[in-house]
């Protein structure tokens, strides 16, 4: 992407949409596991920008919050803009490890 190599495509994006549709996509996972999640995304609204590659990271980013959590945990989604920079953050409230995995 830094080389130029990839091409962007922006289009118009209305963001916490988005981020709404790629829940669903493991939301009966969540939901079969007791996780509560939370998106703070209305202050963003619409912005230009390549919306079948932010789908593949918030994809991602949401598969991976799934799937790392302990049952009965939390996944918070957040987006905000500054100017022309999106920023989005995706958190969970972890899983236990056992303490001869916490170094690895």
């Amino acid at each position: 992407v830094e080389a130029g190599q990839v091409r962007v495509e922006r289009e118009p994006t209305d963001v916490a949409a988005l981020i709404e549709q790629c829940w669903s996509a493991v939301a009966g996972r969540a939901q079969a596991r007791n996780l509560r999640r939370t998106i703070a995304a209305d202050g963003v609204g619409t912005v230009a920008l390549d919306r079948a590659k932010l789908r593949l990271v918030l994809s991602n980013l949401l598969e991976n919050a799934v799937s790392y959590a302990d049952d009965d945990g939390d996944i918070a989604i957040a987006a905000t803009i500054d100017g022309r920079t999106l920023h989005l953050t995706c958190d969970n409230s972890g899983c236990a490890l056992p303490a001869d995995d916490a170094p690895k």
